[in-house]
């Protein structure tokens, strides 16, 4: 679900920046909550949602077994009005297919609180219990949580062992093996001799050795010394390393062979040259292979065109495209031109590129310079806008659109086109509160909606404000005991 016209008054930061904290709620909800919980949260749209996860790289898990329901409006106001009052368990029972968790993370995201305040009795009786009862036996006595027993005492300043007097039980222990804890040797600091070594030995000789000659001294300690001094190894070529450049320094890039000994490509290129290995300097284009590269360019591929000319393809493309005959080459034959009007009104573009080795973007490219143009939009028949005026305002988008086989975007721009507004729920008369308390408890929702001419939801949530809930819940928990 997206935002309407009518919820630009619920978008608080519309058109103002991301700030850090919205980008760390972002980073920690973004996989784990549903599209409209997060419009909810962050008061945007969720194109704008999706673009700037996409560039903080955020990606959801897949879970193909199991798709997250997600919350419509009508159940979003119901959690708004019965979550500071009600118990969680009933609702998640007056919401279908909602489980606790659902409800408490749907709550936490759309920031709700529980009007559930501690009493002066209660404050006292917690100051009085606090130091004889467990966390478990004080939450069983106060019917709440540990973690709002233990904040609460944490507020009022309550601690099970005092500080300062040896009074709790168990005091000498605690300090006897405090007193038994090695303590940390001190720092040693390092004198101007190791000093003076350091910077001497680091750029010629192994940790290890340095690690032995300062016997007081670690690995570890040894390099943060020298990246404190500012100091840089200088590794030594082996007899295998200097094979290799003598090895592969024509047929790879100093770049490549740069990371293939682990080196800097300015330590590979000053060592080759003090081996005295020279690279030959690249081939010069006549101009009988440029006049034969211009004739055979549209009629050959370039890896023909390198083999006749004995050079590499990556040096044919360069030399293409420096005498500019990128964009002359045509890559469309008469059968892939044959192949694409055949089958262009029945088959996709994807496939047709598939089927053809050529990229999507040339094909339809290709398709346009033909005037070969898809329409875009399926036009509306007459019998479709009979079907959508008689189903308006006795089902949802959702429902037209299945039955016509259309997006709900498609739908709800005809219903626009043709002036169709949803209409607004009508207002329940006395006669129909007396109806719903007479039935509320006795025959299903969905019964007694259909007498009512409501809808399910509607019927839940007038339920609830008139405090019919718990009156059904009494009657099912009686049936369940006879």
């Amino acid at each position: 679900m997206h935002f309407n016209e009518k919820d630009k008054k619920e978008r608080p930061r519309h058109g103002h920046p991301w700030s850090d904290k919205e980008l760390a709620d972002l980073r920690r909800l973004y996989p784990c909550r549903t599209n409209r919980a997060l419009e909810l949260h962050f008061g945007c749209s969720w194109n704008a949602i999706l673009r700037k996860a996409t560039q903080l790289g955020l990606k959801r898990p897949r879970n193909k077994t199991r798709r997250r329901k997600l919350w419509s409006d009508l159940e979003i106001k119901l959690l708004r009005e019965l979550y500071p009052h009600t118990p969680v368990d009933e609702i998640a029972d007056q919401l279908i297919g909602r489980s606790l968790a659902a409800v408490g993370g749907m709550a936490h995201i759309l920031g709700l609180r529980r009007v559930n305040a501690w009493t002066d009795e209660e404050t006292a009786s917690l100051r009085r219990l606090w130091p004889d009862k467990t966390l478990s036996e004080l939450a069983g006595i106060f019917k709440r949580s540990k973690r709002a027993v233990k904040s609460k005492a944490r507020r009022l300043g309550l601690r099970r062992r005092p500080r300062g007097d040896g009074n709790f039980a168990g005091h000498d222990e605690v300090i006897a093996a405090r007193q038994r804890k090695p303590k940390r040797p001190p720092r040693h600091p390092w004198s101007e001799e190791e000093v003076k070594f350091l910077k001497h030995a680091y750029r010629t000789r192994p940790l290890e050795q340095i690690a032995e000659d300062l016997s007081n001294r670690s690995r570890g300690s040894i390099e943060s010394k020298a990246y404190e001094l500012g100091l840089a190894r200088k590794r030594a070529w082996t007899a295998e390393e200097d094979t290799q450049i003598r090895q592969y320094y024509l047929c790879l890039t100093w770049k490549e062979l740069a990371r293939r000994l682990d080196r800097s490509i300015a330590g590979v290129q000053r060592r080759a040259a003090a081996l005295g290995l020279k690279r030959t300097p690249p081939r010069v284009w006549t101009d009988h292979e440029k006049e034969f590269l211009r004739e055979h360019w549209s009629k050959l591929d370039a890896e023909e065109l390198a083999k006749q000319l004995d050079r590499t393809v990556v040096a044919v493309l360069s030399r293409a495209h420096n005498l500019g005959l990128c964009g002359k080459r045509n890559w469309w034959t008469e059968r892939d031109e044959a192949f694409l009007r055949k089958h262009w009104r029945d088959r996709s573009f994807s496939w047709i590129a598939q089927q053809l080795d050529h990229p999507v973007g040339t094909v339809q490219s290709y398709a346009r310079k033909l005037g070969l143009r898809k329409q875009r939009h399926r036009p509306w028949t007459q019998h479709e806008i009979q079907i959508l005026k008689s189903m308006h305002g006795h089902a949802t988008a959702a429902k037209i659109a299945l039955r016509l086989k259309r997006s709900i975007g498609s739908v709800n721009s005809q219903m626009g086109a043709l002036g169709l507004t949803t209409p607004r729920p009508s207002k329940w008369t006395l006669q129909e509160k007396e109806r719903l308390k007479t039935l509320y408890g006795h025959y299903p929702l969905k019964e007694i909606a259909t007498q009512l001419g409501r809808s399910v939801c509607a019927v839940r949530i007038k339920s609830s404000e008139s405090g019919l809930a718990r009156r059904e819940n009494a009657l099912v928990s009686a049936a369940v005991d006879d």
